[in-house]
C-alpha cells in the first residue's frame, strides 16, 4: 500500500487542534484562578483562632445571631459565619428560623435531634425542594436521625420499612441483643445484624 496516497482528513485534524487549544486555555485559566484564590487568602487578614472561638462561643451562649456577623463569611474552605449561625439557631431551638439559610436541612435536623422531637422535621420549607417527594425523603431521614440519635428504639416502627430495619440493627447493637435482629424483615440485613452481634459481643 502506498502511504503517500493516504490523505489526512482536514476536518479531523482541525477538530484535534481545537481540542488541543481548548485544553491549553483551560489549563492556563486554572492556574490564574488558583493564583487569584491563594492571593485572596494570603493577603486577606485572618482572624486568630482564639478570637474566632471567643466570638463563636459568646454568640451561642447569648443566642445572638448578630455576633456571628463579626466572623468572616469564608476563610479558606470553611464558612465560620454560617457555622456560627447554625449553632446559635440550634441553641435557640426553633426550626422555623432555619429556613431560607445555606444549611437549613442540617440546622433543622440538629434541632430535632437536640429536642428529641420529630415534629421539628416538618418545619423544613417546601420551597427548597423540587417535589413533595424530595421533602418527604428529607423528613423520613430526619425521623431516623432523631430516633436513632436519641436511642428511642421503641419508635423504630414509625419509620419507613427500610429505615425501620436499619433502626432495629442499631437497636440490636446498642442493646447487645441478638433477639432484636429477628425484627428485621430484610434477610441480608438480618443476617448481618446477627453476625455483628456474635462478632462484637460474644
Amino acid at each position: 500500500m502506498d502511504h503517500s496516497q493516504v490523505k489526512s482528513n482536514p476536518l479531523f485534524s482541525g477538530w484535534r487542534m481545537m481540542v488541543f487549544v481548548l485544553c491549553i486555555i483551560l489549563i492556563i485559566g486554572g492556574f490564574y484562578f488558583l493564583d487569584f484564590f491563594f492571593f485572596l487568602n494570603i493577603f486577606t487578614p485572618r482572624m486568630s483562632d482564639v478570637e474566632r472561638s471567643a466570638i463563636f462561643n459568646e454568640a451561642v451562649l447569648r443566642k445572638d445571631l448578630s455576633l456571628c456577623n463579626k466572623l468572616p463569611e469564608v476563610e479558606w474552605v470553611n464558612h465560620p459565619r454560617d457555622a456560627c449561625i447554625v449553632n446559635v439557631l440550634v441553641a435557640i431551638g426553633d426550626g422555623n428560623l432555619c429556613n431560607n439559610r445555606r444549611y437549613s436541612q442540617d440546622c433543622i435536623e440538629r434541632i430535632a435531634i437536640a429536642k428529641s422531637d420529630v415534629r421539628e422535621c416538618h418545619k423544613i420549607n417546601h420551597e427548597i425542594y423540587r417535589s413533595d417527594n424530595e421533602r418527604e425523603l428529607f423528613i423520613s431521614s430526619c425521623y431516623y436521625l432523631v430516633i436513632v440519635g436519641n436511642h428511642r428504639f421503641d419508635d423504630c416502627n414509625i419509620l419507613t420499612i427500610q429505615d425501620t430495619d436499619r433502626c432495629y440493627h442499631e437497636a440490636a447493637m446498642y442493646r447487645k441483643d441478638i433477639l432484636v435482629c429477628q425484627k428485621i424483615k430484610e434477610i441480608d440485613l438480618r443476617n448481618t445484624c446477627i453476625s455483628d452481634i456474635k462478632m462484637y459481643f460474644n
